[in-house]
């Protein structure tokens, strides 16, 4: 798959909602290098106005969703990383 396809995928995807869409696009624009962003969620939550709580449900679904993984540093959150083509994408 490439990211077009998984691009279609997404949109098409009845269970993503605005809420995730948000998170992500904020998450691909703050990507460093190769498909990672140290971004935190407070930092997301100020870019789209949103709460951390709604935040955090959000990335949850994204990656229960295979579309980000989140990424641990000797047991610490300490960002996210986009799953190359969405391969959870169902």
């Amino acid at each position: 798959m490439t990211w077009k396809e998984g691009f279609f995928r997404l949109a098409a995807d009845r269970e993503v909602t605005s809420e995730m869409f948000r998170v992500l696009f904020v998450i691909l624009g703050s990507i460093e290098q190769g498909y990672s962003t140290s971004i935190s969620q407070a930092e997301i939550g100020d870019l789209v106005g949103m709460a951390t709580q709604n935040v955090n449900r959000a990335i949850n679904r994204l990656a229960k969703k295979g579309i980000i993984s989140k990424r641990y540093e000797g047991g610490k959150l300490v960002g996210y990383r986009v799953n190359e083509f969405f391969d959870g994408v169902s």
